[in-house]
């Protein structure tokens, strides 16, 4: 198993906007509203993963995501 940085986790919750609920999205990589991902913090690839799948089925134009989080 993998890990990624909290930083690129963080990035991706802030690229869909405020239409999903953030502390979800953050519970999803084990990580709380009140830590601000850092470089340090690292979280398993499959919980990163999940993460994106997630966003990706809850927006209504998916296509557009990996493009914002660019």
């Amino acid at each position: 198993m993998g890990a990624i940085t909290a930083l690129y986790a963080g990035k991706v919750i802030d690229a869909d906007g405020d239409d999903l609920d953030r502390a979800a999205l953050l519970s999803i990589v084990c990580l709380s509203p009140d830590e601000m991902p850092g470089v340090a913090r690292m979280v398993p690839d499959e919980d990163y993963y999940r993460l994106l799948e997630t966003i990706a089925h809850a927006l209504d134009d998916a296509t557009g995501f990996p493009v914002r989080v660019g």
